[in-house]
């Protein structure tokens, strides 16, 4: 049996385990934890930022993830609109709507499937130019930008909701003296 085949077969089960895991996360409510959120909103840009980096010489992929991007921002707009929000002994909870994160999972899932399985080099082709390709897939930077873009604003929508919670709880709190 080859070295890959061996890793895929360690991985595999691994990240079945963690897709099934997250599914459960997108139909149920979710408490809005601040170190969770915070974590994505700081490391979702970051990770747009290299990408941004590793193919700045390229404006179609520059080009490519940008509109990405633009439709994650949107995407996340319409999500917190679809989201619900309720409180429960002062936290609060939401219910992400769940199309719309099953989507985006299914979607960066297959195509990073697809770009690592079926999107291997081809003969006579280097490590470094199949890599170059891969990186450099409009698509595969569109699903990116889609999909970094929307949970990073979409973290941030709940942790100013969360914010302003706290606020109308400090209100509520206060007594004239």
């Amino acid at each position: 049996m080859a070295q890959q085949q061996i890793i895929y077969l360690i991985l595999i089960p691994f990240v079945i385990w963690r897709l099934y895991s997250r599914m459960q996360k997108l139909i149920r409510r979710q408490e809005a934890k601040p170190v969770r959120l915070w974590f994505s909103l700081i490391l979702f840009p970051l990770l747009i930022l290299l990408m941004a980096w590793l193919v700045h010489d390229d404006p179609a992929a520059i080009g490519s993830l940008a509109g990405g991007a633009v439709c994650g921002i949107a995407l996340a707009t319409l999500g917190l609109k679809l989201t619900k929000f309720d409180v429960e002994g002062g936290k609060l909870f939401y219910h992400p709507n769940k199309y719309i994160g099953m989507g985006l999972m299914i979607l960066f899932v297959t195509r990073m499937i697809y770009r690592f399985t079926l999107a291997q080099p081809s003969p006579g082709m280097s490590q470094n130019q199949a890599s170059y390709a891969a990186l450099h897939s409009p698509l595969t930077l569109i699903v990116m930008g889609l999909v970094f873009c929307y949970y990073a604003p979409y973290s941030a929508g709940i942790l100013l909701r969360r914010a302003k919670l706290g606020k109308e709880g400090d209100a509520g709190n206060s007594h004239p003296q």
